[in-house]
């Protein structure tokens, strides 16, 4: 398709979906005049333009679906196993250089005094 056919084939669908020039002319960044130029043939859009020009009214064609809700309990970020970042060879804690390789999770911490 010539380029002042796919222009004339954008005018008429502009015109049909009720866009006015200076709607398109805004979506698109530039004058309306200057749009007014491309649709009469006065000028001609660069390729960029044009593919813009499509893609703005082929947007506008689309009656765009309802935005997802938000999940209100986002599920929680895994945490990585220590095991599986570092290896086999993972750096010790203090207290498994210490010889204590299975500390009691409840006991109190020690001020490293053990009488």
């Amino acid at each position: 398709m010539k380029r002042a056919e796919k222009i004339a084939e954008l005018t008429r669908r502009r015109e049909a979906m009720g866009l006015t020039q200076a709607a398109l002319a805004k979506l698109l960044l530039v004058e309306r005049s200057t749009l007014h130029g491309w649709e009469t043939g006065r000028r001609m859009p660069h390729v960029h333009l044009l593919r813009a020009w499509a893609a703005c009214l082929e947007v506008q064609e689309t009656t765009p679906s309802p935005a997802p809700e938000p999940d209100p309990d986002p599920p929680p970020s895994p945490t990585p196993n220590l095991a599986e970042t570092t290896g086999s060879q993972g750096a010790a804690t203090g207290e498994e250089r210490a010889g204590d390789s299975d500390p009691d999770p409840a006991a109190p911490p020690s001020d490293g005094d053990e009488s």
